[in-house]
């Protein structure tokens, strides 16, 4: 019993003090909107499918141009997905 206790303090205090390290710190997305500046991603797995365990980012900012159905590659500054960069468009 006390080692479920420990198991779950752990996860807890990862998911809430260390979620960068849980999160990968680059990721595949699809560019699902743009407006203006401002795009919506939709995290991608490895094999560059939707990955249902995210939900969509709105409005990042790049001042790179994308188009529609873009695969980029985003950072998230200490694994939080409201702070989701754009680093390069997927060749």
């Amino acid at each position: 019993m006390i080692e479920t206790m420990i198991d779950a303090k752990f996860k807890s205090l990862l998911g809430r003090e260390y979620a960068h390290l849980r999160v990968p710190s680059l990721l595949y997305a699809r560019v699902t909107r743009i407006s203006g500046n401002e795009h919506d991603l939709q995290i991608l797995d490895e094999s560059k499918v939707a990955d249902v365990r995210f939900p969509r980012i709105s409005n990042v900012r790049s001042n790179s141009i994308f188009a529609l159905g873009d695969i980029v590659v985003i950072g998230l500054l200490y694994g939080k997905l409201s702070r989701a960069y754009i680093i390069e468009k997927v060749t």
